[in-house]
């Protein structure tokens, strides 16, 4: 018995070293063969998934930061976003003002890259701020940056295809930056003030558009077009031969007492079978008190016309 008991010892001691060692060496060597069972009986063995864990421990943090903690770190990102909007400003304008090659492209490309060097800066801050009109605020004057970097990058080749990235471009940021600046502390340095003061005045048209919009639009609509055959023969070359052409025009005035610097806006003629043809045109200059003339020309004849503004600027 005393035999079997030191023999069954002395076995166990032998498999503890050997285990041990292995132990120490797991997952750095292969074990011997004394271990394989111990290997095979870990090989099931899932790794505990942590990230519930950290996210309680961030949403804990989030608790444990007070509100004055929360308007403390905003004021200091905003700093920083100021900082990072003045510097884009000033290389904005040294831009418009050292370029010498005469291209616009050239200076469109520069002026796209340094929005979109300075959104990459914005995006940086943008997991720092606590307030979320803050934020949305924060992520709407970057997002109008985006488009603004688009409109420069294809004015020159397509203008037509962009022409609405710029405008909605113009809205996006002057609200965000007025609302950042009026609301938030937002610093616009002195030398950048006219920047500020742009974005005000954006503002006060955003204000009236729409109602200066359907002033020039009832302008537009006055009268009835005068239709009659056109006779001039460049005209009428462009259409193809044999067929006759028709010019509408009238004279519209300006009799609002608003001052409309420039009017984009469309005729539709509705034909027969229920079609549109549109017809783009634009007004300049079309002061209080001024008339003007509108006219085009076309093989077609129409059941009734109607008139669409899409852009107007008043002064």
């Amino acid at each position: 018995m005393r035999k079997n008991i030191k023999s069954l010892i002395g076995e166990i001691f032998k498999k503890g070293i050997i285990v041990g060692v292995c132990a120490s060496t797991l997952f750095l060597a292969g074990c011997v063969e004394g271990n394989k069972e111990s290997l095979d009986k870990h090989k099931g063995d899932k790794v505990e998934d942590t990230s519930e864990k950290e996210k309680e421990k961030d949403d804990l943090k989030e608790v444990l930061i007070s509100e004055d903690e929360k308007r403390e770190s905003d004021k200091r990102t905003l700093s920083s976003a100021s900082e990072i909007i003045n510097e884009s400003l000033n290389e904005i304008k040294a831009i418009s003002r050292d370029n010498t090659s005469g291209k616009l492209e050239d200076i469109e490309f520069e002026l796209s890259s340094v929005m979109e060097k300075e959104n990459k800066r914005l995006e940086d801050l943008v997991e720092k701020i606590y307030d979320e009109d803050l934020l949305s605020t924060f992520k709407d004057y970057i997002r109008g940056n985006e488009l603004r970097a688009k409109y420069y990058k294809g004015r020159s080749e397509n203008y037509m295809e962009v022409m609405d990235y710029g405008s909605e471009a113009d809205e996006i940021i002057s609200i965000s930056i007025c609302k950042m600046v009026d609301e938030y502390g937002l610093v616009i340095n002195e030398e950048n003030m006219e920047f500020y003061e742009d974005c005000r005045e954006k503002i006060a048209y955003l204000d009236k558009k729409d109602n200066y919009k359907k002033i020039a639009k009832e302008l537009i609509s006055k009268g009835e077009f005068k239709v009659e055959l056109e006779e001039d023969e460049v005209i009428k070359s462009g259409f193809g031969e044999d067929k006759e052409v028709f010019k509408y025009s009238k004279v519209v005035e300006n009799t609002s007492g608003i001052n409309l610097d420039y009017i984009a806006f469309s005729i539709n003629g509705k034909l027969e079978n229920g079609k549109i043809e549109e017809f783009p045109s634009v007004l300049i200059g079309f002061n209080s008190g001024k008339s003007d003339e509108i006219k085009f020309y076309t093989t077609n004849k129409y059941e009734s016309m109607d008139v669409e503004v899409e852009w107007v600027s008043f002064n």
